[in-house]
C-alpha cells in the first residue's frame, strides 16, 4: 500500500517536472537558435568590413562641397568604407561656399600602414591648390600609382593637382576652364573619363560628380551594387 502511494507520488513528480521543465527548454532553444543567428550576423559584417573596400577622401580648405559630399555619399550608400581626411590641423574645414565638414580624421594621423583601394579628391577652388601643395598628400598619390592601385579627381584637381605632378594620363578631363592646362590630353570633352591601363579616373565638376562617384563605386565593388545605388537615388 505505501509502495503504490509512494509510487503515485513519484510518478506525479516527475510529470509535474516535465511539465515545467519543457516550456523552459523550449526557450532554451529558441535563445540558442537567436544566438547562433546573431553570431552568423556578427561573422558575416565582420567579413564584409575585412573583404570590404576602403577610400581616402582628402578635404582642404576651399574643397567644392558639393562634389566632396556628393563622392562620400555614393561610395557609402555602396558600403565603401570611406575616410574624409583633413589636409590641416582641424578635423573641420570650411569649403569653397563657406560649408563646414567635419572630417572623420587627419590626414596625418594616418599610418603609413594603411593602404586605400582608391584615393578620390574633389575639386573647387582654392581647394584643389591648397592639396597640390600638401606634400604628404601627393606622396601618398604617388605611393598610390606606384603600387598600381586607383587614384581619381574631379574639377579643378585634375589640372591643379594631377597634371602639376605628373600624374595625370592620357585620358583625361577636368573642369571646362581648367582645360588648355591639360594640353595632349585625350578625352578632355567626356564628362567622366577612366583611364584603365593608369587606373585613373577623373570627371568635370558639381554636374558631373553623380556619374564620376557612380563610376568610382563600380570600378571598387561591380555594376550590379553601382546600379543599385543608382536606382535608389534616381538617378536618369
Amino acid at each position: 500500500m505505501i509502495f503504490c502511494e509512494l509510487r503515485t507520488v513519484s510518478s506525479n513528480i516527475h510529470q509535474s517536472l516535465r511539465i515545467s521543465i519543457a516550456p523552459t527548454l523550449r526557450n532554451t532553444t529558441k535563445i540558442h537558435k537567436r544566438f547562433q543567428s546573431l553570431v552568423r550576423t556578427i561573422a558575416s559584417s565582420k567579413a564584409n568590413i575585412i573583404m570590404g573596400k576602403k577610400v581616402l577622401v582628402p578635404l582642404a580648405p576651399g574643397s567644392e562641397e558639393l562634389e566632396a559630399v556628393g563622392i562620400i555619399n555614393v561610395l557609402r550608400r555602396g558600403n565603401i568604407d570611406v575616410h574624409v581626411a583633413s589636409i590641416t590641423d582641424s578635423l573641420t574645414v570650411e569649403c569653397a561656399r563657406k560649408t563646414k565638414i567635419v572630417c572623420d580624421t587627419l590626414l596625418k594621423d594616418i599610418k603609413p600602414s594603411v593602404h586605400f583601394d582608391m584615393i578620390v579628391l574633389p575639386g573647387g577652388m582654392p581647394g584643389a591648390t591648397n592639396m597640390s601643395q600638401c606634400h604628404l598628400l601627393i606622396d601618398m598619390i604617388k605611393e598610390q600609382k606606384k603600387q598600381g592601385r586607383w587614384y581619381a579627381a574631379i574639377c579643378a584637381s585634375p589640372a591643379v593637382v594631377l597634371k602639376k605632378h605628373d600624374l595625370l594620363p592620357k585620358h583625361a578631363t577636368c573642369y571646362p576652364s581648367f582645360q588648355d592646362e591639360m594640353k595632349g590630353a585625350l578625352d578632355i570633352k567626356e564628362r567622366v573619363v577612366i583611364d584603365e591601363e593608369s587606373k585613373v579616373v577623373t570627371s568635370q565638376g558639381p554636374g558631373t560628380v553623380l556619374q564620376f562617384a557612380l563610376e568610382v563605386l563600380r570600378l571598387l565593388t561591380d555594376k550590379p551594387t553601382a546600379d543599385k545605388v543608382k536606382e535608389g537615388m534616381l538617378v536618369q
